[in-house]
């Protein structure tokens, strides 16, 4: 499994910020700064679990290619 970073990276919360700052304008700065976070840390989970899925893949693609090439 991939290390799993601990918290959103200032880049993925400002792409966020960027992204909803027009649509949430209205919101209380407490309250977008807190759906900003939540959303950060679901994109991290989120990507963490496709990056170990994809992994996985591979490594199964690697090992059914080892016993092809060896004729087991």
């Amino acid at each position: 499994m991939l290390s799993q970073p601990i918290e959103p990276s200032a880049e993925i919360e400002a792409d966020i910020r960027a992204r909803l700052g027009r649509v949430c304008k209205q919101y209380p700065t407490d309250e977008f700064n807190a759906l900003v976070r939540q959303i950060a840390a679901i994109r991290v989970k989120y990507e963490t679990r496709h990056a170990d899925a994809f992994l996985a893949a591979a490594r199964t693609l690697g090992s059914q290619r080892t016993r092809l090439s060896s004729g087991k």
